[in-house]
């Protein structure tokens, strides 16, 4: 069983929730992925507990610690990382 919903400022969330968080994230992420590589898109895919925590500012009112914000900088490394390529050698 649902939680009760409470008031409409919680329903509207929901819903913004169901067409943004969902079926528009969906949407973009099915268009990524013709044009990168699998393991691009899900590192990409990866980062999102980075945008969860950074909607839960202005959804929720809510502000990051020091250690949320070193862990949000220690993943959107890691994606950089994981798209760094060796550079091509010429063939002699």
């Amino acid at each position: 069983m649902a939680p009760p919903v409470e008031n409409a400022r919680n329903a509207w969330i929901s819903v913004a929730n169901g067409v943004v968080g969902i079926a528009l994230t969906q949407t973009v992420f099915n268009g990524v992925v013709k044009t990168l590589r699998s393991y691009e898109a899900s590192v990409l895919a990866g980062s999102g507990v980075v945008w969860t925590a950074l909607l839960a500012i202005p959804i929720l009112g809510e502000w990051l610690e020091w250690r949320q914000v070193a862990a949000i900088a220690v993943v959107l490394f890691g994606v950089l990382l994981a798209q760094r390529r060796p550079e091509e050698r010429a063939a002699d």
